[in-house]
Formats: structure tokens, sequence, C-alpha cells
């Protein structure tokens, strides 16, 4: 008969045919673990295929997982440069929007514009504080005639430390005249200098409660002026704000374009560095437990 001779190729496949029909592999379903065995009449050759097997699984499935990873991070290296284009353009879009209007951040406007509200209700808060302490006293002090004896036992009064000395001082004086006119009468010379001093320290009294009464009622009136002022500012700022957000809404809408585009974007930036990472790892997630090793017996 006439001899036929096989190719390499047609010599690889019968080969494998009959590696693969002396191959069992059993496992794998109810646990993470294969065995595999093969039957052959040579020991050696038996443990250098099962072994051979094993590796060529593991570099099978390493080469497999790094193409995928090849083909992701192709993927999104492609989507990072179109993503970065958008990016860019919607730059130049608020750029451009901002020059024509003369506008600046929006975001930034509006923060200052509310931070300057909560301080100017601050700063409400506290005038209101004040002036209602403050008309405490004006309101004391209409209800008493001018320069009558009770201004001088009002709390401003009596916590002026001028105002008090001489309030003592009156009292003293005034005791002293009564008893200077029980032992000397209104005419002797001691009684008459005693009553000047007494009456120049009322006048001095007189004076120093006139400057605390009309410094309560300027006190009073600038406390006033203040609250209205600071309720002027709030609404000012109010109309400010509102106007701010009626008026440049487009620029708000491109300014979130930008932030959107560039969230993505650096998204997929994490993305493609992570995957990138990954096609330069090159341990495998199949490990041999055993190796196979030439049987002494069958």
């Amino acid at each position: 008969p006439k001899k036929v001779t096989l190719s390499d190729a047609e010599i690889r496949e019968m080969l494998a045919a009959n590696i693969q029909a002396n191959v069992e592999v059993s496992g794998g379903k109810q646990s993470q673990m294969i065995n595999v065995s093969y039957t052959s009449d040579d020991p050696q050759e038996t443990a250098d295929i099962i072994n051979a097997i094993a590796d060529a699984y593991i570099q099978f499935g390493l080469e497999a997982r790094l193409g995928d990873v090849k083909n992701t991070e192709a993927w999104l290296s492609e989507q990072s440069a179109q993503l970065k284009q958008k990016l860019t353009e919607s730059e130049d879009r608020l750029s451009a929007y901002r020059s024509s209007q003369g506008l600046v951040n929006t975001e930034q406007e509006e923060r200052i514009g509310n931070a300057q509200l909560q301080s100017l209700n601050n700063e409400l808060i506290r005038a209101q504080t004040n002036l209602s302490s403050i008309e405490e006293q004006y309101l004391a002090i209409q209800k008493l005639q001018p320069n009558s004896t009770e201004l001088s036992a009002l709390g401003p009064v009596l916590q002026n430390k001028i105002a008090n000395d001489l309030v003592k001082i009156e009292a003293q004086l005034s005791q002293r005249v009564n008893e200077l006119f029980e032992r000397y009468g209104e005419k002797h010379p001691k009684m008459i200098a005693a009553r000047s001093e007494l009456k120049s320290t009322e006048l001095n009294l007189a004076k120093e409660i006139d400057k605390i009464v009309d410094n309560i009622e300027k006190n009073y009136r600038l406390a006033q002026f203040q609250v209205t002022n600071i309720n002027k500012l709030i609404s000012t700022t109010r109309n400010d704000i509102q106007s701010l957000q009626t008026e440049n809404f487009s620029l708000v809408s491109l300014e979130r374009e930008v932030e959107n585009n560039r969230r993505i974007y650096e998204n997929f930036q994490v993305s493609l560095m992570e995957t990138s990472g990954k096609s330069e790892f090159t341990a495998s997630n199949v490990h041999i437990i055993d190796r196979a090793t030439v049987p002494a017996f069958p």
C-alpha cells in the first residue's frame, strides 16, 4: 500500500484527539476545585500531559482576561477622548457667554450673597435686641417730667459714676444743710455757704442727668436707624439674589453642563487608569494545588 504522509497540522490534530480521548475532568460544579486525570501506559507521559494541560488552562484563562481588559481599555480610551472634547466645548461656550454678558461664576455670587444675607440677619437680631434694651430706658424717661427727681433713680444714671457720685454728695450736703439750719438758722455764714455748695451740686447733677437723658435719646434714634437700615439691606440683598437666579439662568445651565461633563470625564479617567493597571497584571486567578507526579503503580 501507498504510504500516506501526514502534515504537521494533521499530526497535531491526531495527537490532540488522542489526548482528549484519555483525559477526564471532574469537579468545578459545587466547588472551585477541578480534578484532571489522564490514562496512559507511560507513567511519565501521564504526568507530563496533565501538567501541560493545567499550565495551558492557566495561560488560556490569563490571555482571555487580558484580552477583555485590552478591549475595555480601548473602548474607554475612545470614550474618554470624546468626553474630553465635549468638556472642552462646553467650557468654551461657558467662557464665551461670560465674556459676552460680563458675568462671573453665579454659584460663587449666590454663595457670597447668601453669606451676606445670613450675616445681615445676625446683625438684625443684635440690632433689634439693642433697640429693645434702649427702648425700655427711653420709654422710662418719657414717662417722667423734665428735671424730675425720679430721673436720678434711673438705671443709666445710677450706673454713671459721675452722676452716682453727685447723688451721694447731694445727699450728704442736704443732710449738712438741715443740721446747720437747726443749729444756726438761715442767715448764718456757714448755712449760706452750705446752701451755695448744695445748689452748685444740684446744678451739676442736673446737667449730668441731662447729658445721660440726651445720650439715651440719641442711642434710641441710632438703634432705630440701624434696624431700619439693616432691614433695607436685607431686602436689597434678597432682591439681588433673586435677580441673579432669574437673569443668569442661561449661565447656570452652562455651568451645570460643564460640571456634569467634568464629573463624567473624571470618572472615565479613573476607570481608564484602573483598567490600564489591570492590563499590566500578569497573575492568574487559577492556581495549581497539586502538580502531577509520575505514579509508582497503575
